[in-house]
């Protein structure tokens, strides 16, 4: 099919299918000749305005000054259609209302996380980590004074109750101690 029949059989002009030729689109053979079936499978799965096919392959409308086909617009889905956002729309196409309906979820979710900062229902992982390994230098710092604060007490003792006593309030300070610590860090 010469270059002038293939542009009648596709709805445009010569010179767009010269520029397709030129562009390496679509091939011709030794005589100039192009192969139509093959052209056309190529063009109708690469060709950025198949979306705007008239349904039989071929493009509507007059071509532009400059050769390129005159865009048609898509067909309007059938009631029976689907229409969700997730419906997929062809190999690797996303629409305008699955673009738009994603942004609008991150920009929920977003929302949703800063009223959730907002609130202080959410901490610094940074922060949590900071306070946690300050509170467990100061019980350690308290435990590992546990023994030189009670030894001359514990010396005098006999009274497994007495000492099990004087061990318990000795903990119950450390604790009070470090509850205290960490509450200051906390309202910083």
């Amino acid at each position: 099919m010469t270059r002038s029949e293939y542009a009648r059989h596709r709805g445009v002009s010569k010179p767009y299918i010269t520029k397709l030729i030129a562009t390496g689109r679509i091939s011709v053979d030794a005589n100039g000749q192009i192969d139509p079936v093959v052209a056309d499978r190529i063009l109708d799965e690469r060709d950025p305005l198949r979306e705007a096919s008239t349904g039989n392959g071929r493009l509507g409308g007059r071509p532009c000054e400059d050769g390129s086909p005159t865009r048609v617009a898509p067909p309007k889905p059938s009631p029976s259609s689907p229409t969700a956002p997730d419906v997929p729309q062809g190999p690797s196409r996303v629409t305008l209302l699955q673009a738009r309906t994603a942004h609008e979820a991150y920009k929920a979710e977003r929302e949703k996380i800063a009223l959730q900062i907002d609130k202080k229902a959410v901490v610094d992982r940074e922060a949590v980590k900071t306070i946690f390994a300050e509170a467990m230098v100061v019980i350690a710092t308290q435990m590992d004074g546990l023994g030189g604060r009670l030894a001359s007490e514990l010396a005098g003792m006999t009274n497994p109750a007495e000492i099990q006593a004087l061990l318990l309030r000795e903990t119950r300070r450390i604790r009070s101690v470090a509850a205290s610590i960490l509450q200051k860090m906390v309202e910083k």
